[in-house]
């Protein structure tokens, strides 16, 4: 089957896979690595399952039970004002200092801005009160 023409293109990706709807790995990055998203996505397919490091590596007996969501990332905004987030739309990267996080868009168990601000936060170690720079982007999925 050929390659879609959105993946012959650079492009930040993510790969997450979900065993029986739970999380089992998820890895990516912000800014493209390499000469496609194609070449991306297989780097981070491999590395979802076997490199992510809250994670034991997937065991070949659970690939059947395994699906796998890739994510292509937009350019990040910054934004100064977190009524411009829609958990449901928008992923957030937040940083303050060396400390960083990213969370993509639609995560179930976050449905307001505040809650995608504060679950970053705490992804990423940072006390939500600190000077932040916040960053929002979109993200185009395929399951």
């Amino acid at each position: 089957e050929p390659i879609p023409m959105e993946w012959r293109a650079p492009s930040a990706a993510f790969v997450t896979l979900r065993k029986h709807g739970e999380m089992r790995g998820c890895v990516g990055s912000t800014r493209p690595t390499a000469a496609t998203a194609a070449h991306e996505l297989i780097r981070y397919a491999v590395a979802s399952a076997v490199r992510d490091p809250r994670f034991d590596p997937v065991r070949l007996d659970e690939v059947p039970a395994l699906t796998i969501r890739v994510q292509l990332l937009d350019p990040a905004e910054p934004i100064t004002d977190i009524t411009r987030l829609n958990p449901e739309s928008y992923g957030i990267v937040v940083r303050c200092g060396e400390r960083h996080a990213l969370l993509l868009p639609g995560i179930a168990e976050i449905v307001t801005p505040e809650q995608q601000l504060r679950a970053a936060c705490q992804k990423a170690g940072i006390n939500p009160n600190a000077a932040l720079q916040v960053e929002r982007f979109r993200a185009r999925s395929f399951e």
